[in-house]
């Protein structure tokens, strides 16, 4: 039985429109003034310039945040302080998060590049059976940047707690001698054990001969040590054996860095590395206190090696594979989807580039000037027109937005024409390291709205004071309140604004999402176009253009009148003007404008297709526990998900126009 939505579903990114190529436009065409529509230098007598009135609706409560405030030295577990925007003295929805919005839906109904995609380089934890196949390692003492060398070490074990008892008691560093004759063998990544403390001494003695390191995990606190840790690591080198060095390709120790600094820098306290609480460090030994990532002479770590060639390094036994980056994924699928400037990009501008404008990103020749295009819309801020000022809820501390990132593979990805079908982490890795093509991102990420019900719940809302530090105050607005904005728009050709216009509203009970908290129920508004005012451009310049109106043709799309004190003119122009949108702009088959995304976007927009509750993914005890303790490990269910014996593992389902939005379950336990 389906028990829950997930918070964000996935369009589907191709590229194309409607089965065919999309309608793109040569940046150089653009730059030579060859493009009718898509210039400044001068207005298209047949392109449309003026101005659209909108009103933004809070169907829930919203908080768009503009600047935080960090806690005092007293404080520093406190949450942080969001403001919203303030202007005249009363909150205002900013210009930059509206072109957002509006550009994003834009997006993806003409299918045109993802024009904030970063180009992330994924790495995945990998399974416990990838620890078996690796081997422990010394970076050897001569080694240098550019030339580093390891050599291999043997290694057996010896209990947490006796290895803690012969450290504590010897105050040795790192160097002890071990009595082998005491090992016993043992099933699984283990190998040989140490039975106890005995067997290891400060000293060479009769039987203690083998001479090595006693590696212990350095954990700031006992507390931090997991519970779950039982062996430490003696390792050695018998005198009888041959331990030759190799050469770590520099392609190994990029790997390891980036990957080492990505976790380093995720899981940093504030910004100094210093502070970083290193889980792979052995005692006695040091990192670089401002790149814990960089490999060091006589540092012990774990290498796969292939015919005597290294091709992985790692600082424990299991860890995270690289996994590829978010640019080589969704190249796969189009290299036009990428940002402007990506290397893989090819072609010209896509609409959405050429209507809202764009930065190259990524120069691929840092001597030249970087390509960039001015967008043809400007937004205003969203203004409150009511009396008074905007009412607020009272201030709430925001509950951690816990969602995986990518590349969780069962949320964010899959195998090419399986979308909705369960993909491993170890999958994501070894399409990666086999250089496999089949796998595919599921596309751009939106969020589903929260029924009423739920949304009366407060969902949002924080219940317990654990790891305030990483949480936000805010003070949402309160739902059922009018903003109300403006976009000037100068040179579009017709299917460029009804491109614009379909992006504010794509169907008629769709809305959209505005600010922070989406996946938690706040956000939910509706965008009603007020009234659209064109002016004529051509005849604006002539002897008659100078007594004509400002605009030539107006149209009404709702009689709400609260802006009309405030806009003057465009109030002058809708005198006796239409109250629907005229026939000649009903365009139904816009080359703009992917019909099957539309109509995705409209089933997924509807707060109607939502007939579950929509919450992050819980295990079943979980979900039955009091809501201060749901807040709490929001990661058991994907590790349930993931655990080997589960025959019940699920992926983020594939959602089909004009149907219910998918649901999941809530994880049952792995079959034993």
């Amino acid at each position: 039985m389906s028990d829950f939505i997930n918070p964000y579903q996935f369009i589907d990114v191709t590229g194309q429109v409607n089965g065919g190529e999309r309608t793109d436009l040569d940046y150089d065409d653009i730059k030579n003034r060859k493009m009718p529509f898509a210039r400044h230098d001068l207005w298209h007598k047949n392109g449309h310039s003026g101005r659209l009135i909108c009103r933004l609706k809070l169907e829930t409560p919203t908080f768009v945040g503009n600047e935080q405030s960090e806690p005092d030295d007293s404080q520093t577990q406190a949450a942080k302080q969001v403001q919203p925007l303030e202007l005249n003295d009363k909150i205002a929805l900013p210009a930059t998060s509206l072109r957002g919005m509006i550009a994003a839906t834009a997006e993806a109904l003409s299918q045109s590049a993802m024009r904030v995609l970063d180009n992330i380089d994924y790495g995945v934890r990998q399974d416990a059976e990838e620890g078996t196949k690796v081997e422990l390692g010394q970076i050897s003492r001569d080694s240098k940047p550019g030339k580093m060398k390891i050599r291999r070490f043997d290694c057996c074990h010896i209990l947490t707690d006796e290895a803690h008892a012969f450290w504590n008691s010897s105050k040795s560093l790192i160097r002890c001698y071990a009595d082998l004759s005491q090992s016993q063998d043992t099933k699984g990544r283990c190998g040989k054990l140490l039975t106890n403390a005995s067997a290891l001494s400060t000293t060479e003695t009769k039987n203690h001969t083998q001479f090595g390191f006693l590696l212990i995990l350095e954990f700031t606190s006992e507390e931090a040590r997991p519970q779950i840790r039982k062996y430490e690591i003696f390792a050695y080198q018998d005198s009888s054996r041959s331990y030759p060095t190799m050469d770590i390709p520099q392609k190994a120790i990029d790997t390891y860095e980036h990957l080492f600094a990505e976790r380093a820098i995720a899981t940093r306290y504030g910004e100094d590395l210093r502070q970083f609480e290193d889980p792979f460090l052995f005692r006695g030994f040091h990192r670089d206190k401002d790149h814990p990532w960089r490999l060091q002479p006589g540092q012990f770590v774990y290498y796969r090696a292939e015919k005597s060639e290294i091709t992985e390094i790692r600082p424990s036994q299991i860890w995270r594979a690289k996994a590829g980056a978010s640019h080589d994924y969704f190249a796969r699928i189009n290299p036009n989807l990428l940002p402007w400037g990506a290397p893989k990009r090819k072609g010209g501008l896509s609409p959405v580039e050429a209507l809202f404008g764009v930065v190259e990103r990524e120069k691929a020749d840092e001597e030249k000037a970087g390509r960039n295009l001015a967008g043809r819309v400007r937004f205003s801020a969203g203004r409150f027109f009511g009396p008074g000022k905007p009412l607020q809820l009272p201030e709430i501390t925001l509950k951690i937005l816990s969602s995986p990132k990518p590349p969780s593979p069962a949320m964010y990805f899959h195998n090419q024409g399986e979308r909705g079908q369960y993909l491993s982490r170890a999958d994501l890795a070894t399409g990666y390291r086999e250089q496999q093509e089949k796998i595919r991102p599921n596309g751009r990420k939106i969020y589903i709205h929260h029924r009423a019900y739920e949304i009366e719940q407060e969902p949002w809302k924080a219940r317990n004071e654990e790891h305030s530090n990483q949480k936000l105050k805010i003070q949402p607005l309160k739902a059922g309140q009018a903003f109300y904005f403006h976009i000037d728009f100068d040179n579009l050709s017709s299917q460029e604004l009804d491109l614009l216009l379909t992006a504010i509203r794509p169907a008629t009970d769709h809305r959209h999402r505005l600010g922070l908290g989406k996946p938690l129920g706040l956000g939910t508004v509706r965008l009603d176009i007020c009234a659209c005012c064109l002016r004529d451009t051509e005849g604006r310049y002539t002897a008659a253009g100078l007594t004509a109106p400002r605009y030539g043709e107006v149209w009404q799309e709702t009689t709400v009148d609260t802006w009309l004190p405030h806009y003057p003119i465009e109030a002058a122009a809708i005198v006796n003007a239409p109250t629907a949108r005229p026939a000649a702009w009903q365009l139904d088959d816009n080359p703009l404008i992917d019909r099957e995304t539309r109509d995705l976007i409209a089933t997924l927009g509807d707060p109607d297709q939502v007939r579950l509750p929509v919450q992050t993914p819980l295990t079943l005890e979980q979900s039955q526990s009091p809501l201060a303790e749901r807040e709490k490990e929001t990661f058991k269910w994907f590790v349930q998900n993931d655990a080997k014996g589960q025959q019940h593992r699920q992926a983020l389902p594939e959602p089909k126009a004009a149907e219910p939005v998918p649901a999941m379950d809530f994880s049952r336990k792995p079959t034993s």
